[in-house]
């Protein structure tokens, strides 16, 4: 993964610089019972946005709530998806009590100034297509493991060579 990065960058474990893991795994329901409580979930991500879904209803406890629910500058990442969506990603900015599911994989940057980065650095491995070349393909369905997202490399960098790594993203 690290032959397009400047040799003289250092490059580290994604699970170095954040946290990576899968969400609650519970079952959801479109309709209200006594022992289920409201949640909204991410539905999408779309354009490097999350899009909200509708209110739905799972047996949680407020605990788990808690443990679950994204922060602001999560990342959120498709990891098992059409071999199109796989490796979309985008930063969890709202203000809503939002459960993170099984269906992305949540990454908070131990240092919340590393979230841009690393969001700039998994799109540009998206459009790269390192995701697709690493996953395990099923019938309409590609999938990266939670270990592999872990070894991802993301270079260690000053702010110049932040720069120089948005404007490789918009270049795309």
């Amino acid at each position: 993964m690290n032959s397009f990065w400047p040799a003289e960058w250092e490059l580290t474990p994604l699970e170095n610089i954040a946290h990576v893991s899968t969400g609650c795994p519970y079952r959801t329901f479109d309709y209200p019972e006594d022992y289920l409580n409201e949640v909204l979930l991410i539905d999408h991500i779309n354009e490097g946005s999350i899009e909200i879904s509708e209110p739905k209803f799972m047996k949680i406890s407020e605990r788990e709530i808690v443990k679950y629910k994204l922060k602001k500058d999560d990342l959120v990442f498709a990891h098992r998806t059409s071999p199109k969506q796989l490796g979309k990603i985008a930063r969890f900015q709202s203000a809503k009590t939002v459960i993170h599911t099984a269906n992305f994989v949540r990454i908070s940057p131990m240092d919340l100034r590393d979230s841009p980065l690393i969001e700039q650095v998994l799109k540009i491995y998206k459009l790269r297509g390192l995701f697709s070349e690493l996953s395990k393909a099923y019938p309409n369905v590609n999938s990266l493991s939670l270990a592999q997202i872990k070894q991802i490399e993301i270079p260690r960098i000053n702010l110049s060579a932040m720069a120089a790594i948005s404007q490789l993203c918009e270049s795309f």
